[in-house]
């Protein structure tokens, strides 16, 4: 039976190297954000502090990066934590499976949208976690996914090149 929501990977952030998670919801139950509509939405998720003391700590590097608005710098971020807090207390206790091939096919076959990084910098996951994500959902411009993986490897590139 399909789920809701799924954890589609955990490991070391591409950011800093600390534990994240990426989960994504919205497969049964649509997202209630009227802006957004009816998209999977992809939380990327520090494995070991609460989304709302992470952000006021600064604790969220390896989800955020240097990211201008992150609430320890500016306290502008425009992201509501409090839902994400449920999401990752769900994710703690174990209530998510883990993504598996029947998930890629409704993705597939329903052609739903998802939205990249709802929050948290998507190039902190690796590209082969997001590229079959990517190549089996909607997106609304042709060339939407070819430029999200063209972008995501040339973040890739760039990170290893040497410091000057």
């Amino acid at each position: 039976m399909l789920q809701n929501s799924y954890i589609v990977w955990s490991g070391a952030s591409l950011l800093d190297g600390s534990e994240i998670a990426l989960i994504l919801t919205g497969f049964v139950y649509p997202t209630s954000n009227r802006k957004t509509g009816r998209l999977i939405q992809s939380w990327i998720l520090q494995q070991e502090f609460v989304p709302t003391s992470a952000a006021k700590n600064g604790l969220d590097q390896g989800i955020c990066g240097n990211c201008p608005l992150k609430l320890s710098q500016s306290g502008s971020c425009y992201v509501n934590l409090l839902p994400i807090n449920n999401i990752y207390r769900k994710y703690k206790t174990g209530t998510y499976p883990k993504l598996g091939t029947n998930e890629i096919e409704v993705l597939k076959r329903y052609r739903d949208p998802v939205r990249i990084g709802s929050y948290g910098d998507p190039t902190a996951v690796p590209i082969e976690v997001w590229e079959p994500i990517i190549l089996q959902s909607s997106c609304s411009h042709p060339h939407s996914k070819k430029n999200v993986l063209s972008i995501a490897e040339v973040g890739d590139e760039t990170k290893e090149l040497p410091a000057l």
